[in-house]
This record gives structure tokens, C-alpha cells and sequence, in this order.
């Protein structure tokens, strides 16, 4: 491949613009962009679907914690918020399936630690998403650049052949 003052002239012997190489490198960058973008918004996704699974467990353990009466120390949660604790790695204090008023409430704040956890790490995706969106914008904005600076130039020699 050699550059020539016309264009980039190939194997096969053709001459390809350089406007027209610049246009199809920019449309590849925007196009893996756009695939990163994607995956960045998936994530995000999934930790706020994560957030507002562990936010409405812990609702559910702040309800068992307050219809405790004062006079019993234990209860039992339910299988279904053990396994989901277990599956988030959510540490469940105790070690049977009774749980005392004062596990309980070191269950809601290891549930209010990993919600934290997810925030923080939401708060980097959203800035890494950012990023990525202001990447993309940039790539459009140049690209519609190229393609101005290509018709400009195409309509100056039509101007001045006819």
C-alpha cells in the first residue's frame, strides 16, 4: 500500500480516497464504541437490578427485625432470603436457622455494605460510560467533519469545471 497525492493506491492497483479511508476507520472506531457502549449499559443494568433486589430484601429484613415483639430474642428468615443473601455473598450472622434481634440487625447492615459496595461501583461505570459516550460523540463529530470537508472540496472543483 503506498499514499499517493491523490489517494492511497492498493494492492489491485486502485486508487482509494484518503477522505474515504478516513471515513471508513472513523466508522470502525464508532462501531466498536458502540459495542463497548452497549456492554457498559449491560453492566449498569444489572448492578441497579442487583441494588433493587438487595434494597427490597433488606426491606423484607428491616419487617421481620420490627414485627419481633420485645419479648422473643429469635426468629427465622425465610429460605428464600437465605439463599438470595447467599447467592449476593451476603454473610448471615448466626449459625442455625434461628436469628437473634441483634443478627438481625448486623444482617442489615451487612446487606446495607453491600449496597454500598454496588453504588460505588455503579458511580465508576456510570463514569467509564461517560467516557465511552464522550468518545463516541467525538468520533461522529470528526467523522461529520471529514464528510463536510469532502463535499466542500468535491463542490469547489464543480465549481470551478463548469
Amino acid at each position: 500500500m503506498e499514499i499517493g497525492s491523490v489517494g492511497v493506491v492498493t494492492a489491485a492497483s486502485e486508487v482509494t480516497p484518503v477522505d474515504a479511508l478516513a471515513f471508513l476507520l472513523l466508522l470502525s472506531q464508532s462501531e466498536a464504541l458502540e459495542g463497548r457502549i452497549r456492554d457498559q449499559f449491560s453492566e449498569i443494568k444489572g448492578r441497579n437490578d442487583e441494588m433493587k433486589a438487595i434494597n427490597d430484601k433488606l426491606a423484607e429484613v428491616r419487617k421481620v427485625r420490627s414485627g419481633l415483639e420485645e419479648n422473643d430474642d429469635t426468629t427465622t428468615l425465610s429460605n428464600d432470603l437465605r439463599e438470595f443473601f447467599e447467592k449476593s455473598g451476603i454473610v448471615i450472622p448466626g449459625n442455625g436457622q434461628e436469628i437473634s434481634k441483634e443478627e438481625l440487625s448486623a444482617l442489615i447492615e451487612n446487606v446495607k455494605a453491600r449496597s454500598d459496595e454496588l453504588s460505588q461501583s455503579n458511580q465508576l461505570q456510570n463514569v467509564r460510560f461517560q467516557d465511552l459516550k464522550k468518545k463516541y460523540d467525538s468520533t461522529f463529530d470528526f467523522l461529520s467533519n471529514v464528510l463536510k470537508s469532502t463535499a466542500s472540496s468535491r463542490d469547489g472543483i464543480i465549481r470551478n469545471v463548469t
